[in-house]
């Protein structure tokens, strides 16, 4: 019956409004202001404020660029045929009246006698089937690189928001030498209708006159009487003639054409992007290449090396395609290396007799020429072009070195398959150039175009270096500021990142979560084989070319995105500029194995999954003494009655008290007097120590009621490093269904971190801050990040409500994205404002003096910090004596007694497992190790080169 009701409603609902006189303007008929006055302009008596910002927008491609819609051209050649008609005049004469005089009709009044009637019909006869459909299109065209944010339907919305975003700041005004219905047919088609336009002035305005802007002082005349000065007066025009005309009057910028796009041309007059700087690919590509050298991950890279050597080892030739070839890079890095920590492609290969074949996929066509001269330098020789846009281009062999054939293909590889084959690839490669698609539209094109031929290719590796994160951050990173009160604030730098990844997802369609692409490559058989950091830090001075580039995107999106949001973002945009902060960009290195279609087997997958059986020995770690750590081998025990043997996947390293164990920093206590199988053993060397295990049940004890269904769980034991371990029944606990073994291991670490925030308990409004972003600050982040959402900074002038704390880079961009509002270091605390609850979690004594010196009177601050057996000195005079702060310490054992009459261990587990389904802590492990590489492990946490490190095991 409720569907049978709902078209009644509609019904009526529309016969209401009609008989009310409301209807949908057609386009064409909505007029702006029609109910607020009848002239073309709203009320000429609104005083106008001399130091308010004044934007003269053209329409004709301006407001829209005519490469892409061809309105224009339509109005062009209804002038061409008038002016045949008409004036007996070749579509040649018309256009030299258009250049020489800024307009056809501006050139026919100054030539001939043109009177009022003669011009009415011109503009009737030239505009009247001007058709604006082609602005009601909805696609954009696709992104094709990392640099070309904006495009389509986004940079329309975009423009479209910001000029919204201007008023009351500014006095927005068309400037057209069109006629105005046309401009208003443009303004309704580009969903321009709320923009608050304070005038629209066009040649009919003054039908006695029919002023051009090729005569401004007529066209502005009541504007250049009121601004005495032309600094605040900004035309933007795609015409070269009437942007001369209006020089000497106003600022002038270029729109289309040989100018910028109006995105761009709005933030140069904004002040978002300097006046005299020109973005050139080629320029920053070459800049980018140089950084990434430096950034790329060792690790990740040999790898990659070793695994296309051994997969190449029986055969002639070796298949690499690079998906985004840009300036051939990866092609050079390949074939030359660069140092002895990037080596050579060639040079590993076992002999001469092996050719490389390298399909290069750029389609941008202007890099087409440059990639051709690069190719030449290096020693290749022009052999053949396909179709004007694939060119063969041949080094032969050279002593060991093997040949190579390069494929520089000018088209997107996804459009492979409809153009030339190329065999299956062993390595696939696209440097900056995972987050531009979506993860799972990339593997299934990966396996669509590459894998499916049956050549017998068993499996491709993929390798992503620098794949953007998503964390952008100044070094070092700038709090809010509020000059006064009814001043707009300027926001953090962690604040202004934020905005920026959010447009480049919402708007421009970039994807900057890795872990949605490691999920897509296992979906369909792909297996991740390491990942490693790849972070750029971009030095003002070191890398000035790309750090000027960097601060023209964070001017074009991120500054447009800041002010619709209501932040000061000339303010922050000029703040970079003058300390000139490096730039770091959060990046990771990826290197999968991807099977071809047919090739994936069930079977094995089981087998790797289920397995059940177990080694009558196994290995774990030991610590022996202060920086010393041994793997033994060992001996399996048998199961008491009521014990289980768990086979080890996964264990992860405590980034806090076992780093103490590794450093010899405790005094010798009981290992852990509420966990079982702790209890009893002492903190002293030697000694087995972790308490972060997920593995599988292999084999249950005599007294195990749940034997049948435990066998091949996922389970989680506080169990010390080990491929194998026997554990109580009632001390392990089932891994939920739908949570991953890799984030599993965080439960230990997550429930510690719920155990901070509830002691910390800030309430909405509050201002909390948490010093030291470790695994265990990152994750009390993560938690603290979903009752002090980002957005709600964003959307509101009250600031933001969580502030973080570090000295290391990496850590400060790992907590800007677990949500932070603002990151710092630790010497600009104390120019932020005062905090409401401070949480001190970063072990270091100097930390918690200023967790207390940065906290308001009445305060609470949280130590959640062990710091071994170190001394720590505090300052708590007088200051302190009289502001009734309340310090608190946190240990996760036990549950606070004032929580003992709502919450108990069980509760806090159940929370602690949905948080890890939510937060999957494990987008934080940066390394992954085996046993034999512990001492590399602990030493690099040590040294803060690492953020979390996970132990793998063989099935």
């Amino acid at each position: 019956m409720h569907g049978l009701k709902q078209p009644c409603y509609l019904a009526l609902v529309l016969l209401t409004a009609i008989q009310k006189g409301y209807s949908r303007p057609r386009i064409g008929s909505w007029l702006p202001w029609r109910k607020k006055s009848r002239s073309n302009d709203r009320p000429s008596s609104l005083p106008l404020d001399e130091n308010k910002l004044t934007l003269l927008l053209d329409v004709d491609n301006t407001l829209y660029d005519e490469s892409a819609c061809e309105i224009e051209s339509q109005i062009i050649r209804g002038i061409h045929d008038y002016c045949r008609d008409h004036l007996n005049m070749t579509p040649v004469q018309a256009q030299e009246l258009h250049v020489k005089h800024g307009s056809t009709i501006q050139g026919l009044m100054n030539t001939r006698q043109v009177n009022k009637k003669l011009v009415q019909q011109f503009y009737k006869e030239v505009y009247q089937n001007v058709s604006v459909d082609s602005l009601l299109q909805t696609k954009g065209s696709a992104l094709g690189t990392g640099y070309s944010h904006s495009s389509g339907n986004a940079e329309n919305e975009l423009v479209r928001d910001l000029l919204r975003s201007l008023a009351p700041d500014a006095s927005l005004q068309i400037a057209s030498n069109s006629p105005k219905y046309h401009v208003e047919k443009v303004i309704q088609a580009l969903g321009l209708t709320r923009v608050p336009f304070t005038k629209i002035m066009t040649p009919d305005r003054r039908p006695n006159l029919f002023p051009t802007k090729a005569k401004p002082t007529v066209f502005f005349d009541k504007l250049l009487q009121q601004h005495h000065s032309r600094e605040r007066l900004h035309l933007l025009d795609d015409s070269v003639a009437n942007l001369a005309s209006a020089k000497d009057y106003m600022n002038i910028y270029q729109v289309h054409g040989t100018g910028d796009s109006l995105l761009v041309a709005l933030c140069r007059t904004l002040g978002y992007v300097p006046t005299n700087y020109t973005f050139d690919q080629v320029d920053y590509l070459r800049a980018k290449n140089h950084v990434d050298l430096t950034s790329l991950n060792r690790g990740t890279y040999q790898r990659m090396v070793r695994e296309i050597v051994a997969a190449s080892s029986s055969s002639d030739r070796v298949v690499i395609a690079d998906l985004g070839a840009g300036l051939l890079s990866m092609l050079q890095l390949l074939l030359n290396g660069h140092g002895d920590d990037l080596p050579s492609l060639l040079g590993a290969l076992p002999s001469n007799s092996t050719t490389i074949h390298y399909y290069a996929y750029e389609p941008n066509r202007a890099l087409e020429q440059p990639c051709m001269s690069i190719l030449q330098d290096m020693g290749f020789v022009w052999s053949d072009t396909i179709n004007d846009d694939e060119h063969v281009y041949v080094r032969p062999s050279n002593g060991n070195l093997p040949r190579v054939i390069v494929h520089l293909r000018c088209w997107d590889f996804q459009q492979d398959a409809k153009r030339s084959k190329q065999p299956t690839p062993a390595l696939v490669v696209g440097c900056c150039f995972a987050d531009l698609i979506d993860p799972e539209q990339l593997t299934r094109s990966l396996l669509r175009q590459f894998s499916s031929r049956g050549d017998g290719t068993e499996h491709m590796l993929v390798y992503l270096p620098i794949t953007f994160q998503g964390t952008t951050q100044f070094l070092p990173s700038k709090p809010f500021q509020v000059e006064h009160s009814t001043a707009k604030p300027v926001p953090s730098d962690t604040c202004a990142f934020a905005c920026y990844a959010k447009a480049l997802e919402s708007r421009h369609a970039h994807h900057l979560d890795p872990s949605r692409l490691i999920d897509a490559m296992a979906n369909h058989g792909g297996t991740l084989l390491q990942k490693g950091a790849s972070d750029w830090i971009i030095d003002p001075f070191q890398n000035a070319n790309l750090w000027n580039a960097m601060m023209y995107f964070f001017g074009t999106v991120a500054c447009p995105e800041l002010s619709c949001a209501r932040w000061n973002a000339q303010a922050w945009i000029d703040r970079a500029r003058i300390h000139q902060p490096a730039i770091y960009v959060s990046n990771v290195d990826l290197l999968f194995t991807l099977p071809p279609i047919g090739s994936w087997n069930f079977a094995a997958t089981q087998q790797s999954t289920q397995m059940t059986s177990f080694s009558p020995t196994y290995s774990q770690l030991e610590f022996i003494a202060p920086n010393t750590v041994r793997v033994v081998d060992r001996k399996a025990p048998g199961l008491a009655p009521n014990q289980v043997r768990i086979k080890t996947i996964y264990s992860l390293i405590s980034s806090g008290t076992e780093l103490k164990v590794f450093t010899g920093n405790f005094d010798e206590a009981a290992l852990d007097v509420n966990i079982k199988g702790m209890d009893t053993e002492r903190m002293a060397y030697p000694l087995t120590y972790g308490y972060c295990l997920v593995g599988t049940v292999v084999e249950c004890g005599s007294a195990v009621q749940d034997d049948i269904s435990l066998v091949g769980k996922l389970v989680f034991a506080f169990a010390p490093h080990a491929s194998q371990v026997v554990a109580e029944r009632d001390a392990i606990q089932v891994v939920p269904h739908g949570i991953d073994p890799g984030d599993a291991i965080f439960m230990p670490s997550v429930e510690t971190a719920l155990s901070l925030v509830h002691d910390a308990n800030p309430r909405v409004g509050e201002r909390v801050i948490v010093f030291g972003q470790g695994l265990i600050g990152l994750l009390v982040t993560a938690i603290l990040a979903r009752s002090f959402p980002i957005t709600a900074c964003i959307s509101s002038a009250a600031l933001g409500a969580l502030t973080t704390v570090d000295t290391l880079p990496a850590r400060l961009a790992a907590s800007a994205m677990m949500g932070a509002h603002e990151v710092l270091q630790p010497e600009n605390v104390l120019r932020a404002q005062q905090f409401d609850v401070a949480i001190e979690i970063s072990g270091n004594g100097k930390a918690l003096q200023s967790a207390i010196d940065s906290t308001r009177n009445g305060g609470k601050i949280v130590i959640g910090s062990w710091y071994g057996n170190a001394d720590v000195a505090l300052k708590l005079g007088l200051d302190f004596h009289r502001s009734k702060k309340t310090l608190t310490v946190s240990q996760v054992s036990e549950i606070p007694a004032l929580l003992q009459a709502t919450w108990d261990k069980k509760r806090r587990f159940e929370v602690t497992w949905e948080l890890l389904r939510q937060l999957r802590p494990s987008r934080l492990i940066t390394r992954r190790a085996r046993l034999e590489t512990a001492f590399e492990a602990f030493e690099m946490l040590r040294d803060g080169q690492e953020l979390a490190v996970a132990f793998e095991y063989d099935d």
